[in-house]
């Protein structure tokens, strides 16, 4: 799971919100995982949110070229778990069912942003989904 939230993250960084979903699909709690084609969707409800996030973080308010459409004006500032050591960042891995929760790395500070991922079976076939940024 570490390396796969690694991966995301590091994608993410790039502003490539599809290519993100691709590694770790969005979990839609209603509807649980969406199919590819509605990836454009998804990826921009999850942009909205995750900006609605990291807009209030200090290494972006101090940036001059944030642009709330331009992804990639804003996820520059993601960094990966591992330029983190492991004391620095809150990472929670459930015992059995329940969300993995790890803190965003944004532009060397951990953040108070959480990312909530779910281990989901589909089809006899285990995801880790990606759901959303939170505060916790």
């Amino acid at each position: 799971m570490k390396d796969r939230i690694e991966q995301f993250m590091t994608t993410l960084a790039t502003g490539d919100l599809e290519a993100s979903f691709a590694v770790c699909p969005i979990y839609v709690h209603k509807a649980g995982i969406k199919d590819p084609s509605d990836r454009a969707f998804n990826a921009d409800h999850a942009q909205k949110t995750m900006f609605r996030f990291m807009k209030r973080q200090a290494a972006l308010e101090s940036a001059d070229t944030i642009v709330a459409t331009d992804p990639k004006t804003w996820l520059r500032f993601v960094e990966p778990p591992s330029k983190f050591s492991a004391d620095e960042l809150a990472f929670e891995m459930p015992d059995g069912e329940g969300p993995v929760l790890i803190n965003v790395g944004l532009d060397g500070e951990v953040s108070d942003i959480t990312a909530k991922f779910l281990p989901i079976e589909d089809a006899g076939r285990w995801h880790l989904c990606f759901s959303t940024f939170d505060i916790m």
